[in-house]
């Protein structure tokens, strides 16, 4: 239990990669108080946590309803994650290109926290380990990149500018073999499915 829960919790960590939010959080908070950061962090976390459980908990049964399986979502969501990886690879953050808002719901709250990535993790886990696992492994991903973000000044300064783009490279390549992973895992769901009719 222990080790799927931690496979569930690391997944969901790359998907999310808080670390390469942060050059844009800081940059949307640069010109306010401690107590406005504090407030745009809650409001980016309760979003995120009310965007990602609905749609763990409904998300399946809306493509059931229109005629989708979960191996379908998987493949489709593993080529999504392997084009966001590798956009960022080539270009950069996608973060970079977002535009802003009411900053705390978004783009913080969804879709940097809980974006497509992380929707498409969701509902692969909640098929695979069951969606008590992947709660359990979501709600603290929320609350670290939460810490994250309080604690990104002081992470810019230690790990610099060039530190933090090669975490968010790592991370993208990670997300990568994830997307590669979901692709052929839903495949081979697809062709057992075909193969025992």
């Amino acid at each position: 239990m222990a080790d799927v829960l931690a496979l569930a919790f690391v997944s969901l960590f790359v998907a999310t990669d808080p670390l390469g939010a942060v050059p844009l959080f800081l940059g949307l908070v640069a010109e306010t108080d401690q107590a406005h950061r504090r407030r745009v962090i809650l409001q980016s976390l309760a979003t995120a946590s009310a965007v990602g459980i609905i749609f763990l908990f409904v998300g399946s049964g809306f493509f059931a309803l229109i005629g989708l399986t979960v191996p379908d979502f998987m493949v489709a969501g593993g080529i999504l994650l392997l084009v966001i990886a590798l956009v960022e690879l080539i270009h950069g953050s996608l973060s970079e290109h977002i535009a802003t808002g009411d900053v705390g719901v978004v783009p913080l709250g969804v879709p940097l926290i809980v974006g497509p990535a992380v929707l498409t993790m969701l509902l692969v886990l909640g098929h695979t380990y069951g969606k008590l696992v992947t709660v359990a492994a979501f709600l603290p991903n929320v609350a670290l990149a939460g810490l994250i973000f309080y604690f990104s000044t002081h992470l810019l300064s230690l790990l610099g500018d060039a530190g933090l783009r090669a975490v968010t490279k790592v991370m993208s390549l990670m997300l990568a073999a994830f997307g590669v992973m979901l692709i052929r895992s839903g495949v081979l769901e697809i062709a057992t499915m075909f193969s025992s009719r």
